[in-house]
């Protein structure tokens, strides 16, 4: 029996010993990969030539070397950080918000743009180009205050959902261009948006989602 339960116990410790030795291999796997830069990426081309970018502007040896004070990022949005089909997403909230108005005011469905619109005719509703857009926006944000408009949304972004991914909105970036920003951060440039999108819509989520700070 003792020579039974020495057996065990020496069979315990050497299973222990196993696991553990397979634990810290894991980690330490785990460790390096999390620490490569564009990890979701292919080993391709286009990964390999910005790591070298990076690696080239942020060596002081270098001749290309870039102070940090002088290292910035500009992203386009829509398509480029996040998805912007069917629809750019600012206009997903837009039309959801003339629905909502609608609603609330019938007169608005005299406006041929907002009978189009309720009816699903998105081109229709956008045949008058910039103009239109610009007048469903105003229909759409009419009457908010500032704080109102970014609490509204704050509120869209996160519980509306996409029609195709069945998804928050704010979970339609592409990991792999937030990988992107994060590694340039890491590296100390400092990230701006230029969009078609509209400024005050994108700096209510873009902290959040990009960190990007609204400013």
């Amino acid at each position: 029996m003792i020579v039974f339960l020495r057996t065990l116990l020496e069979y315990l410790v050497i299973r222990c010993t196993l696991v553990a030795i397979a634990l810290s291999f894991s980690f330490s796997a785990g460790t390096v990969r999390a620490a490569e830069p564009l990890s979701s990426w292919q080993d391709r081309d286009a990964r390999q030539q910005i790591i070298e970018y990076v690696e080239k502007v942020t060596n002081s040896d270098s001749d290309q070397f870039i102070p940090v004070a002088e290292r910035v990022a500009v992203f386009d949005n829509d398509g480029t950080l996040w998805c912007e089909s069917p629809l750019p997403i600012q206009l997903a909230h837009i039309i959801d918000e003339v629905k909502k108005q609608a609603k609330e005011n019938v007169g608005l469905k005299e406006d041929p743009a907002v009978a189009a619109l309720l009816k699903g005719d998105i081109k229709g509703s956008l045949a008058d180009g910039l103009d239109g857009l610009l007048r469903l926006a105003g229909i759409a944000n009419a009457g908010m205050t500032c704080d109102e408009f970014k609490e509204n949304v704050q509120q869209w972004v996160h519980s509306a959902e996409h029609p195709r991914f069945k998804c928050r909105y704010v979970e339609t970036v592409y990991q792999p261009m937030i990988e992107v920003i994060n590694y340039l951060h890491a590296n100390d440039f400092k990230s701006y948006i230029v969009s078609g999108g509209g400024a005050d819509f994108m700096r209510v989520w873009s902290d959040e989602i990009y960190n990007i700070p609204p400013e």
